[in-house]
């Protein structure tokens, strides 16, 4: 398997957490991954950095590896997705993932969220098993055909698919299959790799996000091309969205990217006092509670908690606009949230405190939940990428400075492709293209219409302007035209805005084929949208005189405007059949190609080499593997005959007799005992009773008779034999020398096992104390404490760490693991005649609870009855 998602340009790792979660991790470089960098930055930061970053998928098997793909059961394979700085997270940013009840399982700088992240999760764990088992009984359908089936709302288990609905969905990927990974489903040899599997489909999802909603994981609105994921139109996924903070992290864009989320509040406002919020434009299904009367509190006055009403029941848009207004006068400015969030002014003792401040909180809380709601909505339903340019080498030049300029891309990440495609074939087949294969031009409109325009992109669904030169996106050569005729300005302003907008236009890029445009003078109409793909978006504000005039005024100025004296500021070859100019004085786009490739170059480094404990697994083993008992080799026409496994040898070991059974307090079993319980216990004993019947209590590790305890299936009497122990361990010597043949132990089920531990100790012999010297991972009260590498037994036994899948005898397992230990000392008995004193109940009780408590775990609700039967 690791051979094959090497072969496959993907990174394996294992790591052993314990003997009850085996962990196989699998990554890539994010830059290998055929994303545009706009694209990753406009999704997470963290995914382009200026430093190595992996995406990183870690797949905890438990105890089962490989997994049965054909019988997989819930919960069987658990997920976690990450990006990482190292193709495999560090051993304890892995145990962190998986630790359960944790609050946070990301480690900073180790194995980090992602926006994407919490989606990512929570489709792997719910729906791959599915998927695959779809594929798998339905030759030819494809991961879209299966999700179509998988994702069908009402459907039963029973439900056959629909083949001619699959084969439909999976025509229709094809449409971006260019940047999407190869299937290994597709080929014999690597149709059965799970971990392969789960990571080519983890990267389908991830390069292609935008199409999926975020929520129900089905195929978003087609009409629609965004940059970012968002959610599709059904308005419960948008309520769980914003109402579960899933998506892009608000806290995040409001420290990161202060600018943008100012102007698209803004732009919000602007479009709801201006009315330009209509039908899905508008923020419905989130139970945002305004004003009975909005209109009359559209200058943000406070207003009585008994006067408020659902947005959603007020009657017309014109109503809703003006109660989404009121929501965003109560909001603080922008650049206020970013340094509460930042901390700037905490006091001494917050800081000692190290609290993490919440938006929630800001001005002792007065803010509205609906106000910090309608803040998650504008920042999540903003599918575009816009950020403020801070670089002075890529600033547009011969604007001027009476302007801000934005990096914007509006459209899927796959846009980018096909306008590359179309490059191509404008190459093809024109001798100017090849020199000159794109132009740039202006396109204004009404500060109102941005907000539409940065979530549904440039379209011509709606006739604003008028056609009278055709029908399409209309483009100006000139920037006194956009900003001008096109570009109206705003009639009001919000009261909290850092930089008051007044007036907006955008610098796109089109494929250079005017002569196929619909029009291409006085200006330019395109039609086809994948010509299209806005560069920028330059905002001017009403706080300067005299704003725009004085832009268009001085805009004939030197085009190094903007850029520190002596700089040279590389610029894109502009057509000069096509100029872009702004007053009829030319305007240079930066060219940031070279730049691009530096950091490119930087990512594309030698692969990171697998350490010494991967590279170990990729070793053909000495002998030639032997089929499984009862399998065949292939699935051919006829099954290879099982070969009949080798009689055990005689086992030696002799179970502890009456006298050292009567240690063990016998207790009567439960008057009512729970079914579920007891249907799980009697699973675990068959299991362990048929291992120990091929095997034998030695090999198998372990001893059981449940006649020994008077037939309570709620209370086991176990036995390590001593064989188990690896001959020379300063455990088993000890027991040699004292004529001890084995560690008792005592096994109590509670009522709502499996989903509660069990309690486990040791009752003879007693082991050398920690505080005289001891080891092997054993309180004083004979109970197993650990957290170190090899893994937290105790942990696992305790509420906080304990899963319903672990079974009996791999726990078992790990306790001889622990006792085996040698570090940080070897396991021993007590000195002189200690070693020989049973361990009781209450002591066991007092150092489980004494050990809980130093870690901070919860101990099982049945320990009290436990330690009232004694």
């Amino acid at each position: 398997d690791f051979k094959q998602i090497l072969d496959a340009g993907y990174r394996p790792g294992f790591t052993r957490l314990s003997e009850l979660d085996l962990v196989v991790s699998v990554s890539k470089k994010v830059s290998l991954l055929n994303v545009p960098a706009r694209a990753l930055q406009a999704w997470d930061s963290k995914l382009i950095t200026g430093q190595v970053v992996y995406l990183v998928l870690l797949i905890n098997f438990g105890t089962t590896y490989p997994v049965d793909l054909d019988n997989q059961t819930s919960g069987q394979c658990r997920f976690r997705v990450g990006v990482s700085p190292r193709y495999k997270p560090a051993h304890s940013a892995v145990a962190a993932a998986f630790r359960a009840h944790s609050s946070n399982p990301y480690t900073k700088g180790e194995f980090e969220a992602i926006s994407l992240s919490a989606p990512l999760d929570a489709l792997l764990n719910d729906k791959l098993g599915e998927i695959i088992h779809v594929r798998r009984s339905n030759e030819r359908v494809g991961w879209a055909g299966a999700e179509q089936h998988c994702f069908e709302a009402g459907r039963s288990d029973e439900t056959a698919i629909d083949k001619k609905l699959a084969r439909a969905a999976d025509k229709a990927e094809k449409e971006v299959s260019q940047t999407l990974p190869a299937d290994p489903m597709a080929s014999l040899q690597t149709a059965h790799n799970f971990p392969l599997l789960a990571f080519s489909y983890l990267v389908r999802r991830f390069v292609a996000c935008p199409r999926w909603c975020l929520n129900c994981y089905k195929r978003c609105d087609q009409t629609i091309t965004a940059l970012k994921p968002f959610v599709c139109e059904s308005p419960l996924c948008l309520f769980q969205l914003i109402a579960l903070g899933l998506g892009p992290s608000l806290e995040h864009e409001i420290t990161t990217n202060t600018a943008s989320v100012d102007l698209l509040v803004q732009l919000t406002y602007i479009a709801a006092k201006e009315n330009g919020l209509k039908g899905d434009l508008l923020p419905v299904g989130l139970e945002l509670k305004v004003p009975r009367d909005p209109l009359a509190n559209v200058d943000g006055t406070a207003f009585e908690g008994d006067d408020l009403v659902d947005l959603d029941t007020l009657g017309d848009d014109m109503n809703k606009c003006a109660g989404v207004a009121t929501l965003i006068n109560e909001l603080p400015p922008i650049s206020e949230m970013r340094v509460w969030l930042s901390g700037e002014d905490m006091t001494a003792d917050e800081r000692i405190l190290n609290r993490t401040r919440k938006l929630v909180d800001m001005r002792g809380g007065t803010v509205s939940i609906s106000a910090w709601r309608l803040l998650r909505w504008i920042v999540a339903s903003n599918t575009s990428y816009l950020k403020l340019i801070e670089e002075e080498d890529e600033l547009i030049q011969g604007i001027g400075k009476e302007c801000r300029q934005f990096k914007l891309v509006v459209g899927s990440p796959a846009k980018e492709h096909l306008l590359a495609e179309s490059v191509k074939a404008a190459q093809a087949k024109d001798r100017n293209a090849r020199k000159f294969p794109t132009l740039f031009a202006w396109h204004g409109s009404s500060v109102r219409n941005w907000s539409s325009i940065l979530r549904q992109g440039l379209h011509f669904r709606e006739t604003i302007n008028g056609r009278a030169y055709g029908h399409g996106v209309y483009f100006a050569k000139d920037g006194s035209v956009s900003l001008g005729h096109y570009a109206a300005p705003a009639a009001t302003v919000w009261k909290n805005a850092e930089y008051h907008v007044s007036k907006l236009a955008a610098i796109c890029e089109i494929i250079n084929l005017p002569d196929e445009f619909v029009s291409n003078n006085p200006y330019f109409v395109v039609n086809q949208l994948d010509w299209i793909q806005a560069r920028y978006l330059l905002a001017y504000t009403a706080n300067a005189p005299g704003h725009v005039q004085h832009a268009e005024a001085t805009a004939s100025a030197s085009s190094s405007s903007g850029q520190k004296k002596g700089q040279v500021v590389k610029t894109v070859a502009l057509d000069p059949k096509h100029p872009l100019t702004i007053n009829n004085a030319k305007v240079l786009i930066p060219d940031v190609g070279e730049k691009l490739q530096q950091l490119e170059d930087s990512l594309q480094d030698t692969p990171e080499e697998l350490n010494a404990s991967d590279s170990e697994l990729l070793k053909e083993p000495s002998g030639a593997r032997s089929p499984a008992k009862g399998t065949s080799s292939s699935k051919g026409k006829g099954k290879e005959r099982a070969v009949s496994p080798a009689p055990p040898e005689p086992d030696t070991f002799e179970p502890a007799d009456a006298e050292r059974l009567a240690l063990v307090r016998r207790i009567p079993p439960p008057t009512k005992p729970s079914r579920g319980a007891l249907s799980m216990i009697t699973k675990e004993v068959k299991a362990m009773l048929k291992a120990q019947k091929e095997l034998g209590p030695t090999k198998a590790g372990f001893y059981l008779d449940l006649e020994r305890s008077d037939d309570n299936a709620f209370t086991w009497i176990v036995e390590l034999p001593r064989e188990s122990f690896e001959e020379g361990l300063p455990l088993r010597k000890d027991m040699e020398a004292k004529g001890v043949k084995s560690i008792l132990m005592e096994i109590r089920f509670g009522d709502t096992f499996p989903f509660s531990p069990p309690f486990i100790r040791v009752v003879h012999p007693r082991l050398l104390p920690f505080i005289n010297g001891g080891g092997g991972h054993v309180t004083g009260g004979g109970s197993i404490c650990m957290d170190n590498s090899l893994a937290a037994t105790a942990h696992l036994l305790t509420t906080d760490g304990w899963s319903s899948v672990y079974t009996i005898e791999a726990i078992l397992l790990q306790i001889r693991m622990a006792m085996s230990n040698l570090e940080p000392k070897p396991a021993r008995l007590d000195s002189g005649a200690q070693w020989n004193i049973p361990y009781s109940m209450e002591e066991a009780i007092a150092g489980f609870r004494r050990a809980a408590s130093a870690h901070g775990w919860q101990v099982p609700a049945e320990l009290e009855t436990f330690a009232a039967q004694g």
